[in-house]
């Protein structure tokens, strides 16, 4: 598993070992088909809380898009996460209007403060 670890910005990022594309890669898009993601992400997320040096370990998914209000568009970074982990405490203790996600909700959005001012 230590080799699969990469560090990133003070966080650690698992990923599926690099042995060349997915035959379904398509490298002119932006987004992976679905079986070509990390198989049993929590399985492999709970061996990584395992290790000693874990304080706490969640799968995530990253994807990116637009949000666009009136004449106006920008480019977002969406990442869909697991609302009951603790990974992600330091964004529930920070909702400043509304109440966090939750796991049976599956329409609810958190956004981020510059993009929720922007969008008044």
């Amino acid at each position: 598993m230590e080799k699969w670890a990469a560090p990133s910005r003070g966080h650690y990022s698992s990923e599926r070992p690099y042995s060349g594309p997915a035959a379904s890669y398509d490298e002119n898009k932006s987004s992976l088909k679905w079986q070509d993601l990390v198989l049993n992400p929590d399985q492999i997320a709970s061996q990584i809380a395992s290790l000693p040096q874990v304080k706490v370990a969640t799968p995530r998914l990253f994807a990116s898009g637009f949000l666009s209000t009136g004449n106006e568009s920008s480019g977002a970074r969406i990442i869909g996460i697991d609302p009951q982990s603790a990974a992600n405490n330091p964004y529930r203790l920070g909702v400043i209007s509304g109440s966090f996600l939750t796991a049976d909700d599956s329409e609810g959005l958190l956004i981020g403060k510059p993009a929720a001012t922007s969008c008044i």
